[in-house]
């Protein structure tokens, strides 16, 4: 009898822990550059306000994370927490997405790492087009 109530305990659990799991934010999945040829991939996660995205760069083999928050305009707005490539850098990002699979990606500041002679690639209110692919 005990033995049918662990299995009946654990089942239970493990069935609300799927379900859980499961759920996910309207735009959680992999996205990319709208371009010809894409390099860079976006992992973006969302649990209640919070977006959590990394950055996966193909061509130069290296990730950065980000962290931030979504808007009830569904604007997110996520600041750079780790810099594989640049440690110390730092920037701020906006998506805003016109449906489900298209959106924008923003850069609103970027701070090249200290002590360094890295410059900032794009400047602030630069623009790319992303799409979802999964």
């Amino acid at each position: 009898m005990l033995k049918t109530s662990k299995i009946a305990v654990f089942f239970l659990f493990t069935t609300i822990l799927a379900s859980t799991a499961a759920a996910g934010g309207t735009y959680d999945g992999i996205w990319t550059e709208d371009a010809a040829i894409v390099t860079e991939y976006f992992t973006l996660q969302q649990n209640g306000s919070t977006i959590i995205v990394a950055d996966l760069d193909s061509s130069k083999k290296t990730w950065d994370a980000y962290q931030g928050s979504i808007d009830a305009n569904n604007k997110i707005t996520i600041n750079m927490i780790l810099s594989m490539l640049y440690p110390g850098a730092k920037a701020t990002v906006t998506l805003e997405f016109s449906s489900s699979t298209k959106g924008t990606l923003t850069l609103v500041s970027c701070t090249p790492p200290p002590n360094s002679n890295i410059h900032c690639n794009s400047t602030p209110g630069a623009q790319t087009q992303i799409k979802r692919i999964f």
